[in-house]
């Protein structure tokens, strides 16, 4: 065998990308690997959020009063 040989990966369904938005990895990446040429595309396709992950997200924001300086 040649050290050149190509390495193919195994097709993954493309609903399966919703799970990476899930997971965190950032909408460009997604965007390239599916190979969309607008964000929106991929956002409209597989940007699918349940309430689980809405409740993910608002956890991630601080709601404290500014300290006063």
């Amino acid at each position: 065998m040649s050290d050149m040989m190509e390495v193919k990966k195994p097709r993954r369904p493309r609903r399966s990308y919703t799970e990476e938005f899930k997971a965190g990895v950032p909408l460009a990446t997604v965007q390239r690997i599916l190979r969309h040429s607008d964000p929106a595309i991929t956002t409209e396709e597989y940007g699918h959020l349940d309430v689980e992950d809405m409740r993910k997200g608002i956890n991630q924001f601080d709601f404290a009063a500014p300290k006063p300086t």
